[in-house]
């Protein structure tokens, strides 16, 4: 595939953010210039990577000409990424509070969890957040954080989760982590293993004074893979969800049990989809081939990747 030179270096400069190996460049002498690099900005915009790429932008050692203007401008958006990622921070510590205060248990799904594996968690830009309580104490949860919830805003509830706002960031307490609609099986199997990962995990993420418990690094990979891979599939994803599932694999590949995933990921019709998401990811955004577990660069997964 033949990347635009904004592209490459916009994947350039990210790897050397994530990964902090080799120094990225700008190889002719144009690529100083303005344009191009507020060009790798949008990009970086559009992928939900600004706080990342940006950073580097404004803090490299190769020169990188920013108009001052501009470079104020870059840097004060940094600082709303910083400062929300804090308000998210905030806001998990007092849920996390109010729910144990309530004897409800309660599960950080995606978010911060899988950012707190980034070299600086405060540059990923933050979403929304999402608690897992499970069917038995979902009720109980909903009705609490119905209480709580920002009363000037809307609200709703499906299947698979509540969501509302509190303390102006949106909240989605989950009663299932996902639902599989037309497909019974997957779905069953799917809710079965979210139950054992669940039960077993012993992680937990400190938000200030509180710890709240997160999954184990095997469901965060793959409920991350399938949350990417469903949003793809329904109409895009940007690339700060696949980076968020190289972080895990950073962190964990080389410690999950590969026979286990490949019966899960079978299962729940997600083998493939690991195989073309880890191209893309060893590829592209440079996580190393030996964290990647399944791996494979057969001509049907490159081709379609």
């Amino acid at each position: 595939m033949q990347l635009s030179r904004e592209k490459e270096l916009f994947l350039d400069i990210l790897r050397h953010s994530l990964w902090n190996e080799g120094v990225y460049h700008f190889q002719h002498s144009n690529d100083n210039d303005d344009p191009i690099v507020s060009r790798i900005l949008k990009i970086a915009t559009d992928q939900t990577l600004l706080g990342i790429v940006g950073n580097t932008l404004l803090n490299n050692t190769e020169g990188v000409s920013i108009e001052k203007k501009k470079g104020i401008k870059l840097g004060y958006k940094i600082l709303k990424i910083q400062t929300r990622h804090s308000m998210v921070e905030s806001v998990i510590e007092s849920l996390s509070n109010d729910f144990s205060n309530k004897g409800i248990d309660l599960f950080l799904l995606k978010g911060e969890g899988v950012g707190s594996l980034y070299p600086d968690p405060t540059l990923r830009q933050s979403g929304d957040i999402d608690l897992f309580v499970g069917k038995e104490h979902y009720n109980e949860g909903k009705k609490f954080l119905d209480s709580i919830k920002d009363q000037d805003k809307s609200f709703s509830e499906s299947a698979k989760h509540f969501e509302c706002h509190y303390k102006n960031i949106s909240v989605e307490l989950h009663k299932y982590s996902d639902k599989f609609k037309f497909r019974p099986c997957q779905d069953r199997y799917f809710q079965n293993l979210t139950v054992e990962e669940m039960r077993s995990s012993n992680r937990t993420l400190k938000c200030g004074s509180s710890e709240i418990k997160i999954p184990t690094a095997y469901f965060d990979a793959i409920f991350s893979l399938e949350h990417l891979w469903n949003h793809m599939l329904k109409g895009g994803v940007g690339l700060r969800q696949v980076c968020d599932w190289s972080m895990i694999l950073h962190s964990y590949g080389k410690e999950l049990d590969i026979n286990k995933l490949e019966v899960d990921l079978k299962k729940c019709h997600l083998y493939e989809a690991w195989q073309y998401i880890g191209y893309i990811a060893v590829n592209f955004i440079g996580l190393p081939k030996d964290e990647c577990p399944l791996y494979s660069e057969n001509n049907r997964v490159s081709s379609t990747a």
